[in-house]
């Protein structure tokens, strides 16, 4: 952070006390090679001591006023990329204007993909169950059917529900013997 960035924050006449105190943070997490910051308005949030909408609220007015500048989903993992705008003092000398990114696509949307000719992976691949347990499910599912209680030591109304959506068996039968 630049003293003399902070010391611009401190001298601009603002009428919230949160505007002033956003802007310094904003100002101490500048980059100063590229001139930008990206913090989470959550951390901001964190460092002021207040909420997460006064926080939106704020940076929308400083927006507004043309203390900051936001280039919304440019900055790492899609964040936004803050830009401190503030009016230079009349006895500064003229500093360096960083370039834009706003031209530029973020890393994800200009990578080729190596596997683009990989098939697509299943979205909800079903699990085969081994031998014994499928042996053990139909028991159940066939004890459920026929009312017989004393068979389903160890169902839980639980197992129950998933054998109910998965199809095997219906809520009536379940209710029957006592399940649901």
């Amino acid at each position: 952070m630049s003293n003399d960035l902070l010391s611009a924050v401190y001298a601009l006449d603002l009428a919230c006390t949160y505007e002033r105190h956003v802007l310094a943070r904003l100002a101490d997490r500048i980059n100063k090679r590229t001139g930008v910051c990206w913090p989470s308005v959550q951390k901001i949030a964190d460092d002021v001591c207040c909420s997460v909408r006064k926080v939106q609220g704020v940076l929308r007015e400083l927006e507004e006023r043309g203390l900051i500048s936001v280039e919304r989903n440019a900055g790492p993992k899609g964040c936004n990329l803050y830009r401190l705008t503030l009016p230079p003092a009349t006895d500064a000398p003229p500093h360096v204007v960083h370039p834009s990114t706003a031209g530029t696509q973020p890393p994800q949307v200009t990578t080729v993909n190596p596997a683009r000719d990989a098939p697509e992976p299943k979205k909800n691949p079903k699990k085969t169950l081994p031998k014994k347990a499928v042996k053990k499910m139909e028991m159940e599912v066939e004890a459920i059917k026929t009312g017989k209680r004393y068979l389903l030591t160890g169902v839980s109304a639980h197992k129950a529900r998933e054998l109910v959506s998965e199809g095997h068996v219906t809520e009536a039968q379940c209710r029957a013997v006592g399940l649901l």
